[in-house]
Parts: structure tokens; sequence; C-alpha cells
């Protein structure tokens, strides 16, 4: 991405590479198939936030498709200027 010119002008400027941006939820959300899912983090007694035994196969899962999903868009090239995906997620 270039830098920004002094007056905050970006226009007519051409990106040098692909910028693509996955927004990924570590927290709590609502889908489609599964309805509510919550959150995977809690407080331990020392205050820390972990993720607790009983949801670290959903975090594992969310880990997964977030690494495929990289692998997926460093090996792809794609002209579209926007592109929007969402896997059931419903965004409020």
């Amino acid at each position: 991405m270039r830098a920004q010119a002094p007056d905050g002008d970006f226009a007519g400027s051409e990106p040098d590479h692909p910028l693509v941006m996955v927004r990924f939820n570590p927290d709590g959300y609502v889908c489609e198939e599964k309805g509510k899912v919550t959150s995977p983090w809690r407080r331990n007694k020392q205050g820390f936030l972990t993720v607790t035994k009983t949801r670290q196969a959903g975090w594992d899962d969310r880990l997964v498709v977030l690494t495929n999903t990289v692998k997926n868009w460093i090996e792809t090239r794609n002209e579209k200027l926007v592109e929007i995906f969402q896997q059931g997620i419903i965004l409020k």
C-alpha cells in the first residue's frame, strides 16, 4: 500500500500489490446453522483470558478455517476490488 500524500489525498495512486483483509472473530457470534456460538474465552484464576477445555475443539476449528482462508488468498490472484466473504455469519 502506498504512503499517503502530504495533503491526505489517495486519488490517482495505484497499489503495487493486492490488499486482502480477512475478518477473524475470536469472540462469540450468531451463525445461521448453529445459532448462537459463545466465546471460547474465559478468565482463569489469575485473570488471564484462556480458551476453556470444553471449547478448545471449536477454537481449533476456527483456527483451521483462518489458516485455510489465508493460504487460499496467498495462492489465489484476484482482480476484484471488493469481495465480502461470509460463511454463515450474521453480522449485526
